[in-house]
């Protein structure tokens, strides 16, 4: 039961940086979205979408309307995903068992244990710039 919950919470921990960098990111001082290569698609297909996760939820559902630039860059993050998740779950469980799922705190709980991270989960993530994981 445990495992299954830190899988399903490092499941959209990852979902949600990962759509939240391929289509855009809202600053906190409101400034205008980033374009990303999804972009338009959610533009047109999904304009009521707020969240990165209704926004993840309604390209999904339009799978076959996106464009083949957002189509390949939501199969290379699918594919990152998969690999962040099978090297890292490991060490969500190890680090952030106390963490309830949720919102992105998986996450922010392993950049908070940065360094104490495996080699092999920190050579899986992606580079940050600065940012969190």
């Amino acid at each position: 039961m445990l495992r299954k919950r830190f899988h399903q919470a490092v499941w959209m921990a990852f979902l949600g940086l990962i759509i939240r960098g391929v289509m855009w990111s809202t600053l906190a001082l409101g400034q205008a979205p980033r374009r990303g290569p999804c972009f338009e698609d959610v533009q047109q297909l999904c304009p009521d979408a707020k969240t990165a996760r209704e926004r993840a939820q309604c390209l999904k559902s339009h799978k076959a309307e996106l464009s083949p630039v957002c189509k390949e860059r939501l199969e290379r993050a699918r594919v990152q995903f998969t690999a962040i998740k099978e090297e890292c779950i490991g060490d969500a469980e190890r680090l952030c068992q106390d963490v309830t799922p949720g919102g992105a705190r998986i996450a922010r709980c392993l950049q908070a244990h940065k360094a104490e991270l495996s080699a092999a989960c920190k050579d899986t993530l992606p580079k940050s710039r600065g940012k969190s994981i």
